[in-house]
This record gives C-alpha cells, sequence and structure tokens, in this order.
C-alpha cells in the first residue's frame, strides 16, 4: 500500500444531481494525490508541510525517492517529500503486539455489529432502567399532590419534558386547541348505547307519572308523546344499522339493502363523525328526560296534598299516595338521569359537567323550595336525618361519585390520546426519515442494491455482481485550476451530465459510478437481469426483456455503443455549456477553455459495495483498468477506446480511427482507436454489420418531439448522430 500525506487548504462538498458524494478539491488535494503516486509501497509518503506539523523526534523519516523529487508539479511548487521509515516506539510496540492477537489495532469486539454477552446484558439493563423511569413518569391520575409539589419546587428550573398534568385544563380539556379539536371529532361508536340508555331511562320517568297521577293535563299527554317519540327515532336510527347487520349482514356480508336502509345509515354515520349534531342530541335528550320530571313535578297539587296528609293523620284513615308523585323512586331515577348525563361518551366533559350541575342544583332546589313537605314527609334512610336531607344526600353522593369516575375515565382517555398522537406523529417522522434515507441511498447506489443493502448489507455481508459484457467510461475535464469560481462552473457542467444521464439511464441502464476531481465515471451494462452472478438474490424485474436480449454474447455488446453515444453527448453538451457561458453579458471577455478526454473500454466486470459507514457502489476488473489508461493517455475533445471495443463500434456502423501503439501502464504498448467525430460533434458512420435493438430498448429520442431514425437506411455514410436535437436552444439552460 501507497500512502500520500499532505497538509493545506481545500474545498469540500457535493457536487452534481445523482450519486451524490461528499469530496474535496484543490491544489493540495492533488499534491497529495502527486505524493501517493510516486510514493513506496509500504511506507507512507509525506510533505515538508506536513512534516513541519509533526513531532519530528518521534519519528524517523528520509528523503524521498527520485520520482517525486522529478516531479513537474512538485517542482513548481517547490514541495520537498520524505518517507516516514518508523514512529513512536511506544506506539509501534503496542501495535505490534496487538497485531499478534487482533487483524487490527481496533479490537474486532469493539465493532458495532459484534455484541458479547456481557454487552448485550448491559443494554438490557439499560433498557430496563429507561422503561422503569417511563413507567414512574406514567399519569394515572387528573390529580397528583406529589406532582403539583415537585413542579412548585421547581418552577425556577428548566424542565424539557412537558407532563401531561401541565397539558390539560382543570376542565380536562386540552391546552392545545387543534389537539382537543381533534380528540372531540372522533366518531362516536357508543353513541346507540347511550341512546338506548336515555331511552330507557324516559320510560321509567313515563310509568313513574302513570303510576303516580290521578289525571294528566292534554298539555302533558303531547309532551310526553313528543318527548317519547323523539327518543323512539333517535333509537331506533342508531340501531337499525345494527339490526340490518343481525339479520342480513352477518349471514350474507355482500346483502344490497335498500335505498330506505342507506338513507338511514347514511344519517347515522352523519351523527357519528358530527361533534355539533352530538352536543345538540345530547342537550336535547337531557332536557327532554327533565321536561318528563317537570311534568310528574307540575302535576301534583301541593295544597290538596298537605291537605288530604293532615286529614288522613286527624281522621286516622290509611293515606294510598296517589295524589302526587312518591319522592323516592323520583329520587332514584334523577340519581340515574345524573349518572347518565355525565357518562355519555364524545361529548365535552365541560358541557357534561355545567349540565349534571344545573340537574343536580336543580332537583335540590326543588326540594327545599318546593316541594319540602313531600320529601320531608317520605320514609327517611335514617332515623336521625330527615328525609329531605336524606333525598338530597343521595343525589349529592351520585354526583359527585360519577363526577370524579367520569373525570378518571376522561384523563384515562385523554391520556391515551394524546399518546397515540404523539406516536402517531413519531411513526409519520420515522416514515419521512425511512423516505429520506431511502431517496438518498437510492441517490447514492443502483435501485436493485438499495434493498438488498438495506435487508443484507445491514449485517455487514459481503454483496458483488459478476457481468460478462459491461461498457465503462472514464471523462476528464481538463486545463480546471481548483479555486471557487471554477468548482461552481464544474458543479454546474457535473450537473448537465446528470441531467443527460437521466434520459440514458431510463432506457439504456447507463449508470454513473462517481465522480473524483474532474473526472466523470459512468458505465453501461450493469443492469441486473444481465448480470452473471450475485452474491444475494435481487428482484429482477426485467427478466422478459434478459429472455429477448440474452440470446448470444454479441447482443451484451450493444452497450458499447449506447456508452460511447452518451460519450458524444457529453462532449456536446460541454460545448453548448461553453457557448452560453460565453454569451452571460456578464461574463463578456472571459473564456471557458476547458476540455475533455474520454477513454472507453469493455468486457468483464466485477460490481459491489464497499464501505459500512459511507457506502459506495463500484466496479473493478480490466475493462475498469483499460478505460481509466485510455482516459489518461488520450487526447482533448477525442474519445479513445481499446481495439476490442472499436471493433464493436464499427459493427454498429461507427467510424473508428487507428492512433498507433499507446504505451500503458501494466499492459505496455497497445494499439488503440479514436472515435471519429466532425467538428458538429457527429459520428462518421460506416456501413454497419448490426443495428441498435429499438425494438427491445426504447432510445433517448422518446423523451423528444421526434422520433428515431434508422442511421445506414436514412442517411448511409453521412455523418449524424446517434441522437439529434434539432431544437438545441432548448437544452442550453444551466
Amino acid at each position: 500500500m501507497r500512502i500520500g500525506v499532505h497538509s493545506g487548504n481545500l474545498f469540500a462538498g457535493v457536487i452534481g444531481q445523482t450519486k451524490l458524494q461528499y469530496d474535496v478539491w484543490g491544489l493540495d488535494v492533488t499534491i497529495a494525490n502527486v505524493l501517493e503516486s510516486t510514493g513506496v509501497p509500504g511506507f507512507v509518503h509525506i510533505s515538508n508541510v506536513t512534516l513541519s506539523n509533526l513531532d519530528s523526534p518521534e519519528y524517523v523519516v528520509i528523503a524521498g525517492p527520485e520520482k517525486a523529487v522529478n516531479h513537474p508539479l512538485l517542482q513548481k511548487y517547490k514541495i520537498k517529500t520524505y518517507i516516514v521509515e518508523s514512529g513512536p516506539s511506544s506506539r509501534e510496540s503496542s501495535i505490534s503486539n496487538d497485531l499478534n492477537n487482533a487483524l487490527s489495532v481496533i479490537s474486532i469486539n469493539s465493532r458495532p455489529f459484534l455484541h458479547t454477552k456481557n454487552e448485550d446484558e448491559s443494554l438490557q439493563a439499560v433498557f430496563n432502567a429507561e422503561l422503569h423511569e417511563e413507567f414512574r413518569k406514567m399519569p394515572v391520575s387528573p390529580y397528583n399532590i406529589k406532582e403539583f409539589y415537585n413542579n412548585h419546587r421547581k418552577k425556577g428550573q428548566k424542565n424539557t419534558h412537558t407532563k401531561l398534568y401541565n397539558q390539560v385544563t382543570f376542565f380536562l380539556t386540552f391546552r392545545d386547541l387543534d389537539l382537543e379539536k381533534a380528540y372531540l371529532s372522533r366518531t362516536d361508536f357508543m353513541f346507540k348505547y347511550n341512546i338506548l340508555l336515555v331511552w330507557i331511562v324516559g320510560l321509567c320517568l313515563l310509568m313513574i307519572q302513570l303510576a303516580d297521577t290521578n289525571g294528566v293535563c292534554a298539555i302533558c299527554i303531547c309532551l310526553d308523546f313528543f318527548v317519547m317519540l323523539s327518543m323512539f327515532l333517535f333509537t331506533f336510527i342508531s340501531w337499525y344499522k345494527k339490526i340490518c347487520w343481525w339479520r342480513k349482514g352477518k349471514r350474507n356480508p355482500r346483502y344490497i339493502y335498500d335505498r330506505f336502509s342507506c338513507f338511514l345509515f347514511y344519517i347515522y354515520e352523519s351523527i357519528q363523525g358530527s361533534l355539533l349534531i352530538r352536543v345538540f342530541i345530547y342537550l336535547f335528550v337531557t332536557s327532554s328526560n327533565c321536561v318528563v320530571v317537570g311534568i310528574i313535578l307540575f302535576n301534583c297539587d301541593r295544597n290538596d296534598f298537605i291537605l288530604h296528609k293532615i286529614e288522613s293523620k286527624l281522621f286516622h284513615y290509611e293515606d294510598f299516595g296517589t295524589m302526587c308523585f312518591q319522592p323516592w323512586p323520583l329520587t332514584n331515577i334523577c340519581a340515574v338521569m345524573i349518572s347518565m348525563a355525565i357518562t355519555f361518551t364524545r361529548i365535552p366533559f365541560m358541557v357534561r359537567t355545567l349540565v349534571v350541575i344545573a340537574q343536580t342544583l336543580t332537583y335540590i332546589l326543588l326540594i327545599f323550595l318546593y316541594y319540602s313537605y313531600n320529601y320531608h314527609n317520605s320514609v327517611s334512610s335514617n332515623p336521625s336525618l330527615s328525609a329531605e336531607y336524606a333525598h338530597c344526600l343521595l343525589i349529592l353522593i351520585v354526583a359527585v361519585t360519577s363526577y370524579l369516575k367520569e373525570r378518571q375515565i376522561e384523563f384515562a382517555n385523554k391520556v391515551n390520546f394524546s399518546w397515540q398522537k404523539e406516536l402517531e406523529n413519531k411513526e409519520r417522522d420515522a416514515h419521512l426519515t425511512n423516505q429520506s434515507i431511502i431517496i438518498l441511498l437510492n441517490n447514492i447506489l443502483p435501485s436493485h442494491v438499495v434493498e438488498v443493502y438495506l435487508n443484507s448489507l445491514a449485517k455487514h455481508e459481503l454483496y458483488y455482481e459478476n457481468y460478462q459484457m459491461v461498457s465503462v467510461m472514464f471523462a476528464m475535464l481538463m486545463n480546471f485550476q481548483m479555486d471557487l469560481e471554477n468548482l461552481r462552473i464544474l458543479n454546474e457542467i457535473i450537473t448537465e451530465f446528470d441531467i443527460l444521464l437521466l434520459y440514458y439511464k431510463e432506457y439504456f441502464v447507463v449508470e454513473k459510478i462517481k465522480v473524483v476531481g474532474c473526472t466523470y465515471m459512468a458505465a453501461c451494462g450493469l443492469d441486473v437481469s444481465f448480470a452473471g452472478t450475485i452474491s444475494n438474490p435481487v428482484n429482477r424485474n426485467s427478466e422478459g426483456l434478459r429472455a429477448s436480449i440474452d440470446k448470444s454474447q454479441k447482443d451484451l455488446e450493444e452497450v458499447v455503443f449506447v456508452l460511447t453515444s452518451y460519450a458524444l453527448d457529453m462532449m456536446r453538451t460541454l460545448e453548448r455549456f461553453k457557448t452560453t457561458y460565453k454569451s452571460l453579458a456578464v461574463l463578456r471577455g472571459q473564456s471557458l477553455g476547458g476540455t475533455i478526454s474520454i477513454g472507453i473500454s469493455s468486457g468483464e466486470v466485477m460490481a459491489g459495495i464497499v464501505g459500512a459507514s459511507q457506502p459506495h457502489y463500484d466496479i473493478w476488473g480490466d475493462a475498469v483498468n483499460m478505460a481509466s489508461r485510455m482516459q489518461s493517455t488520450g487526447i482533448a475533445d477525442k474519445i479513445q477506446v481499446t481495439e476490442e471495443t472499436a471493433i464493436i463500434l464499427e459493427e454498429f456502423g461507427v467510424q473508428c480511427n487507428y492512433r498507433g501503439l499507446v504505451y500503458v501502464k501494466g499492459r505496455g504498448e497497445i494499439p488503440t482507436y479514436l472515435v471519429d467525430i466532425s467538428k458538429e460533434y457527429d459520428f462518421t458512420v460506416k456501413q454497419s454489420v448490426r443495428k441498435p435493438s429499438y425494438e427491445q430498448r426504447s432510445t433517448i429520442l422518446s423523451y423528444f418531439p421526434y422520433e428515431a431514425i434508422d442511421i445506414t437506411k436514412e442517411l448511409g455514410d453521412r455523418q449524424i448522430s446517434f441522437s439529434a436535437m434539432p431544437n438545441q436552444n432548448d437544452h442550453t439552460n444551466i
């Protein structure tokens, strides 16, 4: 391994639109790259700037190699280099001792994906402690004296955790109006049971009225009839859907109901879902029962009752008690009414509280002010307690008990609803986070690898793909000085290349691999449907396409023609970019002299993911190395290809000119070819042996308002572009 280290200034960031990758640029980055390329295997090659920042006595350094001394860039900036032979002795000894027992300086047991039994037990203890703390914080009652005392003591301290005690008011309404509105607007599935209870209470009041009166006025009969009919209609509408389900739907879930039934279903569902309608019905039915109680009291003539009571005591005859109401049955049914009014579900708790207070106070006032003689002469529950006080005590006990019980239930419902909303918010945030992660991963990794990465690679398993025929391209923007202005220009150029790539990626599976400095790397043929070997099972969505194309090895060679067409479009895009750049008014007098050098090779390639914390999809193989060498030894504004690639291109009708023997590191002198390109950046076409499979793969032209043309049939040997663009002005926006 060769390592080069240099210290200095640089620019860091992300450029382009796809395959986002954090990168660094600058002169000092280039110098560090030169230090690596001119270094010695097995040693660290550093510059004099880096050496000045080190504690020199702790390191043993020697002069740099001859290649570094003679390198023009290092000579230009007067960079002296050194080879680090050894570091601090203590660190060296500790590393040597660790290497005897481990594969790396960092212990393998300290890696986050390998847990020991003790670590699992410690994590379990932490989880239990956090769970215990959460249970301790759980509110169990709307009243908490200890919490109030602690809040009073910590009044001046900052509290980051808002308890539910502080989220609701005394009437158990959320301080957050939106949360309270959402709580009250929930569907009331218990409505039919509440209405049934109200109707039963009304029937009991009607029985008391009929049993304890000698005669009833006509108006009272009309009121009773209206009240009972209204309650019956509410009960019928509420229970009609349930009854229909018992009769028909339970046996036949697909039973089709008539219009009348559907109309009643609609009314009931509207009542369930509307808070205003439910509150109106609640006030109506509670008031109706109070009206029936008022009729019972109105039918009692107090003067006749007092006279009859005195005569019965003077003349000692038996009192049958049919002239007025019976106090205890009426008190009992009023207690049921109060309990019913406070337990009516999905009604604001403050409204129910006010209704119960009004009912209780009204009945107590009637006991002590208007019908005191009637209640005083009734049976008492305690010999030492007057009867009217016994009635009042019963009403108060029922009202207070029902209120406290319902307050506890309401508080529990508020707690559950608050936690439910909090959980929904967390789930929504988690969903958004997951979607963002997936979007980012799709912008970093190929789409077919994302699912595998999230599942299999989370366990740090190796993932790789083997392809028999892939075309690889390296395109380097030359003559770029890495300052801030040129970095902005580089970002715009790479963005234009990425926009162009979107069309090729959709229809030709051209994949951007990475951008290193000013070098743009892409490949065509990395379709999982064409992969020969895959380490993990992947959903191959294009099996039908593969079956139609995978007839022979030659059919896969079309990727060479596609990638070369993309390279030509990149050159055309760069030329338009430079033209547009020159035409900008604010930049007149300035010129963009950047050129592009492209190298293409093809052959067998291995693809996979490297890294764990910052995964990167990359490719390896002889085709990748040769494409890099074709670029590095290429000519500006030319596409240099290997001999094998040139043969394939000529079979597709693309003229390739022999350049000669070019020295390639690791291979010696090999023949290379230059794709013949006109001044208008079009291919020079010759007689083709094969045609691109337009029927099997859509073309880039389908994105534009014109159709693809048959190259050899229409133009013969004339110079044309694979993707002619008649309206170039539409594609020059930067």
